[in-house]
């Protein structure tokens, strides 16, 4: 865990909330602190969100886009960036300050470690914030989880892969859900460290292994889930489908609203059609199944 943080506070107008909110989480943030007040008469909303110490360039792209934002609807005013350094002690009390547990769909709840009650009749899914990209806040771990809990709960799943584990959120899911055997897969070792120990904090580990690569092509999976960028979702399009058994579901997120045809025309060319689908703003999740 980074010993230092970049809290950042955007104040920004109400109707470019979620907007700004989705970036900052893209940037990086494990979660976001969000207050809603008025300025001058207007309703706004202040997001905090904590990056890297060292997070120029994520900063640099916040200005840019909130810089676009203001060209485009400029009778809102623009919005205002402030930023400060938090050791990793005051980042902690933060956290705990700010971030409860988060309940998702019909019977999951993320919980940070520091809490122990769960709340009745749900799941806990224990995430460390910070470690890696998957806390459940971003729109497209919650459809995610929200998919795996269709599946997950109409039939028994023997195996399932996770590309792009991140937190190791969507595994441990899986895992709780009574997969036998999740394989979760990150190309970054930082990423997978992360997912080993919170995996390790779910005792699931038994359940689930942790690896830089994905599984030889001639295995199948009864579900499989990749929340990546679209462009990667595109690109792996053939491998996912060679690992995905006869009657299984492929979840796929990560995708864009403007970007959603492009993947789901990429997964009908090798033989995946759309079976449903969740959004939320901006954010679209694809449920993909074999032609029948």
């Amino acid at each position: 865990m980074p010993t230092a943080w970049t809290e950042t506070t955007v104040a920004v107008a109400s109707p470019h909330a979620e907007s700004v909110a989705s970036f900052l989480l893209d940037l990086g943030s494990p979660g976001l602190v969000s207050d809603e007040a008025e300025s001058a008469g207007e309703p706004q909303v202040t997001l905090t969100a904590y990056l890297a110490l060292e997070a120029t360039d994520q900063l640099a792209a916040l200005r840019a886009f909130c810089d676009q934002l203001a060209i485009m609807d400029p009778a809102l005013p623009p919005a205002r960036i402030a930023t400060r350094v938090l050791q990793r002690e005051d980042w902690a009390h933060n956290w705990m300050e700010h971030f409860p547990p988060l309940t998702i769909g019909e019977r999951l709840s993320v919980i940070p470690p520091w809490i122990s009650d769960v709340p009745a009749g749900r799941i806990a899914i224990v995430i460390d914030p910070g470690l890696a990209f998957g806390t459940g806040h971003h729109a497209t771990t919650q459809g995610c989880l929200e998919l795996i809990e269709q599946h997950a709960s109409g039939r028994s799943l023997e195996c399932a892969l996770d590309v792009g584990t991140g937190s190791g959120i969507l595994a441990i899911a899986l895992a709780k859900f009574g997969v036998a055997h999740v394989a979760a897969v990150d190309i970054d070792p930082e990423a997978c460290r992360a997912a080993c120990e919170n995996c390790a904090r779910n005792s699931v580990s038994h359940s689930v292994s942790v690896s830089e690569h994905l599984p030889a092509a001639g295995e199948r999976f009864d579900v499989i889930v990749a929340n990546l960028l679209s462009s990667l979702l595109i690109d792996l399009a053939p491998n996912l489908r060679a690992r995905l058994a006869p009657t299984a579901h492929l979840i796929a997120s990560g995708i864009l609203l403007s970007e959603a045809e492009a993947v789901r025309a990429a997964f009908a060319a090798v033989g995946l059609v759309e079976h449903d689908r969740t959004s939320t703003g901006e954010w679209v999740t694809l449920d993909l199944a074999a032609i029948s």
